[in-house]
């Protein structure tokens, strides 16, 4: 979760295809993000998409479409 925080942010697309930890294989990275997700750490927005979210008044904030596309193509 550490390397995740000081990689991407919070608030931050992270896209599965761009971490890369200790050699780990893409299936196990799955798994890994597949557990933060299941004990609320980050949050998936999409397939292969997960973000770290901050607690606002109204809940745990939500990933914006315009920052997915930006971080995607550019």
């Amino acid at each position: 979760m550490k390397y995740l925080e000081n990689t991407f942010g919070v608030d931050n697309p992270i896209f599965i295809s761009e971490i890369y930890y200790n050699n780990l294989c893409k299936e196990s990275i799955r798994r890994k993000l597949y557990k933060l997700e299941h004990t609320d750490q980050i949050k998936r927005y999409y397939r292969c998409i997960y973000y770290i979210p901050t607690q606002t008044i109204f809940g745990d904030s939500k990933l914006i479409f315009e920052d997915i596309i930006e971080k995607k193509i550019i």
